[in-house]
């Protein structure tokens, strides 16, 4: 039977489910669950099918149908049941898993959509013209982070319920991370520039609403404080990511941690303004894609951060775009690295060229 492979292979493969938590917690956690939760179940089988439509791209079809129909299935069941589905610490651990994995199930979905796109009409690289089916990577990942933020809105009410699960100890320390905040040169022209666009803004909708100017005031200022806190995380996973004196595998446990994170933590206004496509608000997207960029060898990410800054660099106003060369470079700069390496028959390393300008 299917579900018997699928079972198997998530005992046995390296998945990269969760960052911090180890393949035998995690087996222990959602394998006691699942059987008890028919939608955490049938999501578990969903990203097993997706991860074998990875590993084995000759049947690659095959298991993808088999992915979207268990995740149908999953959402399906979750549906009916979310209303009472928070009822115990097992329910609500339960959810908590089950919104993690339809979220990277979903951003595996977008980083393969682009992919086929471009393996069917070409690329043009970032400024290229490419294909419409190649430009909606953008859009997707957009339905992605909305579908994402919403699933873990449900979980976030049932905190105190989840501090008395075996997660008690990675929430904590996921928790403690939110408050990372740095400043550095990487991100200081587009902390400065996103600043400036605010301004603007604000003093463009105050002149026209002068009788709800304080309102405006407080609003715009709000906003300003969550882009802030948006850019000084992605500052402070950069910082990390550099930070050579640290092991690598621990900077790529907190570079993923980073990623499955700033989704959620955006504040609703800053979410509002890449949802409509503000030129700053894709400006921090951008640099948001060299996160994803840099864990492109895990197969979940791929080349989604690439894609992304692709599409963004079409969609940006030519004002604009000088916001996105720190992005273009990483980026460029790691190709041009493995062109390098792969002409002398080396392998790829850890770097990047995380410290160009």
């Amino acid at each position: 039977m299917v579900e018997l492979e699928l079972m198997h292979n998530i005992y046995t493969s390296d998945l990269s489910l969760m960052p911090r938590l180890s393949s035998a917690t995690f087996h222990r956690l959602v394998l006691n669950l699942a059987p008890k939760t028919p939608f955490l179940m049938n999501e578990l089988l969903a990203f097993s099918s997706r991860h074998l439509a990875e590993t084995r791209p000759a049947q690659a079809a095959y298991y993808q149908h088999q992915a979207l129909q268990y995740q149908t299935h999953a959402l399906r069941i979750y549906n009916e049941q979310r209303h009472a589905a928070l009822t115990s610490p097992d329910s609500c651990l339960a959810v908590f898993f089950f919104s993690w994995l339809i979220g990277q199930h979903m951003l595996s979905d977008v980083r393969a959509a682009g992919e086929t796109a471009g393996d069917s009409h070409g690329t043009h690289g970032a400024h290229g013209t490419g294909d419409a089916a190649h430009r909606d990577t953008l859009d997707r990942f957009i339905a992605y982070m909305h579908t994402y933020r919403g699933l873990r809105a449900v979980t976030s009410a049932t905190f105190a319920v989840l501090m008395q699960t075996d997660m008690a100890d990675l929430i904590q320390d996921v928790i403690r991370r939110l408050d990372f905040l740095s400043d550095g040169l990487e991100t200081a022209p587009l902390r400065d520039a996103v600043r400036a666009a605010l301004a603007t803004d604000g003093t463009s909708s105050a002149s026209s609403a002068s009788s709800t100017s304080s309102a405006s005031s407080t609003s715009s200022e709000r906003e300003r404080r969550g882009f802030d806190a948006a850019i000084a995380r992605l500052q402070w996973a950069i910082d990390a990511r550099n930070d050579a004196r640290r092991p690598v595998a621990s900077r790529q446990e907190d570079l993923v941690m980073a990623i499955s994170m700033w989704p959620l933590v955006l504040g609703r206004r800053v979410f509002a303004r890449i949802v409509d496509k503000m030129p700053a608000a894709l400006a921090v997207l951008a640099h948001f894609a060299v996160l994803l960029f840099w864990c492109r060898d895990i197969w979940i990410f791929g080349d989604v951060g690439a894609l992304l800054l692709e599409d963004i660099a079409r969609t940006m106003p030519a004002a604009w775009q000088g916001l996105l060369a720190w992005p273009l470079a990483m980026i460029q700069g790691a190709r041009n690295g493995q062109q390098g390496r792969d002409r002398r028959g080396g392998h790829g390393g850890d770097d990047d060229g995380g410290h160009e300008a």
